[in-house]
């Protein structure tokens, strides 16, 4: 899952089917989801200086509200970026965690999650992917935002 075309296709199925998830009827009208893979579209300002995060909810208003980073693999690296990042989404979650959600190559979610909890970064969801031939699999791994959100 290292090729660029193919994680661009998991961005686009993520993107699709879970901002919002089909028939959810609590999705803001107003919200609008962007991708920025394989074209960057959407910078989002951090103090890490601007970033290009997958996934990234706008409200009507243009506000960031919830975001997600697709990566191929997990990296110690990421920990800066992603520390940067997650103060960025909102935390209107049930238990007040940012709306930064995270999908990893299946089998690299233990290692995403030692670098979100050794490094402080409030999420709202880690999330495991893989393919299937043309199938995207999604699979919830936690999701300290609240039971809704676990899907």
């Amino acid at each position: 899952m290292h090729d660029e075309r193919q994680r661009a296709a998991v961005v686009a199925y993520v993107a699709a089917t879970r901002y919002p998830f089909p028939n959810q009827a609590d999705w803001p009208a107003d919200y609008q989801t962007i991708i920025n893979l394989p074209e960057r579209r959407q910078p989002v300002e951090t103090s890490a200086g601007i970033l290009y995060p997958e996934i990234v909810i706008l409200d009507g208003e243009g506000r960031v509200r919830e975001g997600g980073v697709v990566v191929s693999s997990v990296e110690a690296t990421m920990a800066k970026e992603w520390a940067a990042l997650a103060p960025v989404f909102d935390n209107r979650t049930e238990t007040g965690v940012q709306h930064f959600f995270v999908y990893v190559p299946e089998g690299e979610e233990d290692a995403a999650r030692e670098l979100l909890r050794d490094n402080n970064i409030s999420y709202a969801g880690l999330r495991t992917y893989r393919l299937d031939g043309e199938t995207v699999v999604i699979t919830a791994v936690e999701t300290p935002a609240g039971s809704k959100d676990h899907r």
